[in-house]
């Protein structure tokens, strides 16, 4: 009698354990299915014409103040352009200083097919000045 109630225990904890399984399997997959949340929300075309822009906030240094924030801004620039797939081959990206100016380029490791992206970031205000692909 007793040897009985231990084997009916072991099969409900069975299919306990095989429900609990299908249940989180299916979970799962239905949250992998959902689409990614956007960081942003798109609103629409403004219709009416703006001014010039005002005297907004200007940073001593310069809108654009880090190598980070400037490998930032020529990655977003670069992936709409060339796909992000093989922007972020290039990485990691070489940034250089100059004294008004931050040039990004893209790294290509040799021996490779095709060259690398270079853009160039104004770092008063983050104006992007020039954008080539090299062979």
């Amino acid at each position: 009698m007793q040897n009985n109630k231990l084997e009916g225990g072991k099969a409900e904890g069975r299919r306990r354990f095989v429900w609990r399984s299908a249940l989180f399997v299916a979970t799962a997959l239905l949250s992998g299915c959902s689409e990614p949340r956007s960081t942003f929300q798109y609103v629409g075309k403004e219709t009416r014409l703006l001014g010039p822009p005002g005297d907004g906030y200007k940073p001593l240094a310069g809108l654009v103040s880090t190598p980070d924030a400037a490998a930032g801004i020529a990655e977003a620039v670069a992936d709409g352009i060339y796909g992000e797939a093989q922007i972020h081959e290039q990485r990691p990206y070489q940034v250089t200083d100059t004294p008004i100016h931050w040039i990004v380029r893209g790294n290509r490791p040799q021996p490779s097919v095709g060259g690398g992206f270079e853009i160039i970031i104004n770092k008063r205000d983050g104006a992007i000045l020039h954008v080539t692909h090299y062979q």
